[in-house]
């Protein structure tokens, strides 16, 4: 399965192939900014036909046999948050509370939306009211990614977002030790930190924040504090990071504060394995691909 990541300041690539080893993986360093995408101007054309080239570019560099790809974009172009819903309720009663709940953050758009919710397990308010994290992504964003796979020289068949991928990922690289416990992940990026415990059943807990400047240790610190103060009950013995280049020096903060659990910074080339086309300076960094492996590897299952 080949798959594409579109961040901030680069577009990934990966593959793995049939045997399930990763036989691709490439980092374009490009400053994109998303939200051109969708743009409805001549502008916005431009911009689509320039990063359509850059990655055609690569896929013709990857000599990749696959047909298929699927799209990454950063959880920070989603809306992700954890509300509680009454599912007692009527479905059309639901959809409406979640609607309301995305007014709040976008009150001219909240109804052009795509949107899903998924039942968080730890907690609930009663037998019948559930923590419940809804994720949605603005339909604008979306057309914008389908002119973008008319572009590039690969059929595009889905798109998923980056923090979710990744909790794939550990899902099914850690499958035996999910049976037996939960596990903490923490995606790392300069603008928005997120949080997830999750096991072989779900996702248990969810939380995240957002950065408005470049001192993320304190917060970050506070953060991973309270996360482990509410949910001590949960035993997580492993947490998990990734993320782009604050990923390392965010595993020092918590591997300095954490008193009970074991924190690890993810390779999956050497999790998974690779063949003898992977670049070795992309695999001293390679939790920062993590998200893509979720992705292929989702695919297999």
């Amino acid at each position: 399965m080949f798959t594409i990541g579109l961040f901030e300041k680069s577009i990934k690539f990966l593959e793995i192939n049939k045997d399930n080893k990763i036989s691709f993986a490439f980092n374009l360093t490009e400053n994109i900014n998303l939200d051109n995408l969708y743009l409805q101007n001549k502008l916005s054309e431009n911009y689509l036909n320039d990063i359509a080239e850059l990655i055609n570019e690569v896929l013709n560099n990857s000599n990749t046999t696959f047909h298929t790809s699927k799209i990454l974009i950063e959880t920070n172009h989603c809306f992700a948050n954890v509300i509680p819903l009454d599912f007692s309720e009527t479905k059309d009663k639901i959809n409406s509370n979640i609607l309301w709940e995305l007014s709040n953050y976008f009150p001219d758009g909240y109804k052009n939306c795509k949107v899903s919710y998924h039942k968080l397990l730890s907690e609930s308010y009663s037998e019948n009211i559930k923590e419940t994290l809804i994720i949605a992504i603005k339909n604008n964003f979306i057309e914008g990614l389908k002119k973008l796979s008319k572009l590039i020289n690969i059929k595009i068949n889905s798109i998923d977002v980056e923090h979710f991928s990744s909790e794939k990922y550990f899902r099914i690289i850690r499958k035996n030790l999910l049976n037996e416990e939960n596990i903490l992940i923490i995606g790392c990026r300069k603008n928005r930190f997120d949080f997830s415990i999750i096991n072989n059943s779900g996702c248990l807990a969810y939380d995240y924040f957002l950065l408005r400047d470049s001192n993320y240790q304190d917060i970050l610190a506070k953060t991973y504090l309270k996360i482990d103060e509410k949910y001590h009950d949960l035993q997580i013995n492993n947490i998990y990071l990734y993320g782009d280049e604050l990923t390392s020096s965010s595993y020092n903060i918590i591997n300095d504060i954490s008193k009970k659990s074991r924190v690890i910074l993810s390779n999956p080339f050497y999790e998974i394995g690779i063949t003898d086309n992977i670049a070795q300076e992309i695999v001293s960094e390679g939790y920062k691909f993590i998200p893509l492996c979720g992705l292929a590897l989702a695919q297999k299952q």
